[in-house]
């Protein structure tokens, strides 16, 4: 019995098997993008500027691509794994101290600015989780944006309940593909287009449903972009 299989005799269950499964073939399929991402510089390395057709570049950068394509989709799978599974009891904390360190561990444009002016109030989440969620809405607000320049705003507070409205000045998403949107590995632009593995909105979805809330799209009240409504039951409902 490998070492993973004895984590999965351990961490089986009917209710988290999927998961635990997700997690440990994500887990193991690592290794071969890995590979995927190494090789193709090991080969333009051996060919060492030998006079080869320019397309034989072209096709090694573009195995490069997808091979960190496939590595950000599992790494992404990997996390949705271990929502719910891996991770910490619920804690209280300020959602303007989470969307400041997701926001710098994000690291965006300097043309696209963050307004936390009315991010009032905390939620009750697992740090992970807490992390995993901001992380992944304002990831999701920067990447689709349309134009160079962008701006985010909170709008938040937590009485009684989080109330938590994540706006962007993007395209925004028409209505009749917003419960699509949630899906998992579910992507509205091409790839080419857009880079993105699908994940972020499944991940949102299932952070704040496993938290007894509810997540929506909504238009932006005022002019264009796209509004992330998130509603969470109060906070010592989670702790005790």
């Amino acid at each position: 019995m490998t070492a993973d299989a004895g984590h999965l005799e351990k961490a089986g269950g009917a209710e988290d098997s999927f998961e635990t499964y997700l997690y440990l073939i994500t887990h193991d399929l690592r290794a071969c993008f890995r590979a995927l991402k190494t090789i193709p510089v090991w080969i333009a390395e051996d060919l060492n500027n030998a006079e080869v057709p320019a397309e034989v570049y072209a096709h090694l950068e573009m195995l490069t691509t997808q091979a960190l394509r496939g590595d950000r989709m599992l790494i992404d799978l990997r996390e949705f794994s271990r929502v719910g599974r891996l991770s910490s009891p619920p804690v209280t904390e300020d959602i303007r101290s989470i969307a400041e360190r997701c926001w710098k561990n994000l690291s965006p444009p300097d043309t696209v600015e963050l307004d936390l002016d009315q991010a009032e109030g905390a939620v009750t989440l697992p740090h992970e989780d807490a992390t995993r969620l901001f992380s992944a809405l304002l990831e999701n607000a920067v990447k689709h944006r349309d134009r160079p320049e962008g701006h985010v705003r909170i709008v938040s507070s937590s009485e009684p309940d989080a109330r938590i409205r994540i706006e962007d000045d993007g395209p925004g998403i028409a209505e009749e593909y917003r419960e699509k949107a949630f899906e998992l590995l579910t992507t509205l632009r091409p790839r080419d287009a857009c880079e993105g593995s699908g994940v972020g909105l499944a991940l949102a979805r299932k952070i704040v449903e496993a938290a007894g809330g509810v997540i929506g799209l909504e238009h932006v009240r005022a002019g264009r972009g796209l509004c992330v409504s998130i509603h969470l039951p109060k906070g010592e409902d989670l702790v005790n």
